[in-house]
């Protein structure tokens, strides 16, 4: 049983715009983050990160509080050089806006694993796309508004304000005539819904501008410094991944110490901790994930009594696992074998 984390993460950067569009609301930010349990101090340090999962479910979170059909099309307008991380002071650099978009792809990572861009060029224009990789439909809708929307904020920073695209392409339905309206509005030219992708389409003659703060020596610096970001982001992943596998694989037989787990990677338990640590993550965190979602899929399971979910997990006598599944979800297992019917009772 793997460990999965097919939503990656999000910077704090490009999650603030949403947190400054709620306030802008009047929605109680403060309040939504205790019920997800995220620590407001971790949205004033740009160099954070939370899993896609919570960023998923923090916007949908603001959605229920929000009376805004637009909520991700009007977050735009907080957008930011740094809310791309170091990739929007790439951009900026750049000589002409054909470097600048060509820069995306390369280092969009560097900003989350929300989702993925291509370019696509013809003979005369040339197709942005943006594929969302997040699985609510509420949701996708809202960040890929948010997201040609912001684009546009941003090329007008380092064009002008006179920027406009060619076409927006939309896959989500066609709205109200008075909502297009809008969308036609915020993007100055002509937007297209039920369509195949999610696009800006502009002309090729925009490939050529020149951008007012390119800067050649800069550029190079920051380039160096968003290869060794991703090349750091890319070994810490796969550690943190192969960790929860290699727990994931042992629990059958016992709980695998960190140790054992650290040689089976080649590297020591020091090693590992500074890994780890520098991920915003450590080893117990990771073995308990692994544990909690074993446990609640056995839950579901007939024939299994509490006790063979117990050493399944690594517990070596079944009080413990009952404090820790107490402890972990706030309620007993019992609570789930009951809720499922599908568990042969047995007294703890």
């Amino acid at each position: 049983m793997a460990f999965k984390h097919t939503l990656g993460i999000a910077s704090i950067p490009a999650i603030n715009q949403y947190l400054a569009q709620a306030k802008s609301e009047g929605i109680d930010v403060s309040a939504i983050l205790r019920e997800l349990s995220l620590s407001e101090a971790i949205f004033a340090d740009n160099n954070r990160h939370i899993t896609g999962a919570q960023f998923q479910s923090l916007i949908m979170a603001l959605l229920q509080c929000s009376d805004n059909p637009l909520f991700g099309l009007h977050s735009s307008r907080f957008v930011r050089p740094d809310s791309y991380s170091i990739l929007g002071f790439i951009a900026t650099n750049c000589a002409t806006f054909d470097e600048a978009i060509r820069k995306i792809q390369p280092f969009e990572q560097l900003v989350g694993d929300m989702g993925v861009t291509k370019i696509s060029r013809g003979a005369t224009t040339t197709q942005i796309q943006w594929h969302c990789q997040y699985t609510e439909p509420d949701v996708v809708r809202q960040m890929v508004d948010n997201c040609l929307s912001s684009w546009l904020a941003f090329t007008r920073t380092i064009i002008g304000p006179q920027y406009h695209p060619k076409q927006v392409l939309l896959r989500q339905p066609s709205p109200s005539l008075q909502t297009q309206q809008h969308y036609q509005l915020v993007f100055n030219c002509p937007v297209l819904f039920n369509q195949s992708v999610d696009a800006l389409v502009i002309d090729n003659a925009l490939l050529s501008v020149g951008l007012t703060h390119a800067d050649p020596a800069r550029l190079g610096s920051l380039e160096s410094q968003a290869h060794s970001q991703l090349k750091l982001l890319s070994q810490l992943e796969s550690t943190s991944e192969k960790v929860a596998m290699l727990v994931s694989a042992q629990l059958n037989q016992g709980l695998p110490k960190r140790a054992l787990i650290a040689a089976q990677l080649n590297m020591s338990e020091k090693t590992l901790q500074r890994r780890l640590k520098a991920q915003k993550t450590h080893y117990l965190a990771i073995l308990d994930k692994v544990r909690l979602t074993r446990v609640e899929e056995l839950l579901n399971l007939p024939g299994l009594s509490l006790v063979q979910v117990s050493q399944l997990n690594g517990f070596s006598e079944p009080r413990s696992f009952y404090r820790w599944f107490k402890q972990m979800t706030g309620h007993s297992p019992r609570h789930n074998k009951e809720k499922t019917a599908r568990i042969n009772p047995i007294d703890l």
